[in-house]
């Protein structure tokens, strides 16, 4: 009889907090597009993966959904790119800051799965972004003053001998510049 090794099954979806902020510091609505705002389409989400116990790797999604991971590393449902869309007046230069470039990953009080989420990258229709630092991207809306970005990243992934999900929320902002 053939022994199988303890497997990590993991569920990973990052949701996205937006907030926009005018100049006045004052909270608008997503709907509004003066100042430029976020509204999420849907959350990056690394799916459902599995890693050998003591093994450990990475899943990368590209923002155009392609997918790269680490040896040992089993996808049984696929991840995808999280999507926002992105408002603001005709021919608009904006960035986009997220809050904290790496972030730490949180499974409901015992050790998560997967540790970390970084190298965090935009992409996107009807704008090009340019990453000015970790976490700090510009670009220029085009003259509809609307932008579809998708989001990818890389999931640290570690074998645990755990079942479960581990996620987080990431805060994305858009500023005029």
């Amino acid at each position: 009889m053939t022994r199988i090794p303890n497997i990590v099954l993991l569920w990973i979806s990052f949701a996205f907090s937006v907030v926009s902020t005018n100049a006045s510091g004052e909270k608008t609505p997503a709907e509004t597009c003066m100042p430029p705002s976020l509204t999420v389409v849907h959350p990056l989400d690394f799916g459902d993966v599995r890693v050998p116990y003591g093994v450990t790797s990475y899943l990368y999604i590209d923002p155009d959904a392609s997918v790269r991971q680490g040896d040992a590393v089993l996808i049984v449902r696929d991840p995808t790119p999280g999507e926002v869309l992105v408002c603001g007046q005709s021919d608009q230069r904006v960035q986009i800051r997220l809050s904290q470039p790496s972030v730490e990953l949180t499974s409901g009080g015992r050790r998560p799965v997967a540790q970390l989420l970084e190298n965090v990258v935009l992409a996107g229709e009807g704008a090009r972004w340019s990453q000015v630092m970790p976490g700090l991207w510009e670009g220029r809306l085009p003259a509809s003053g609307r932008a579809r970005v998708t989001i990818g990243g890389t999931l640290r992934l570690r074998g645990v001998g755990q079942h479960g999900a581990a996620g987080t929320n990431i805060v994305l902002e858009v500023e005029p510049l």
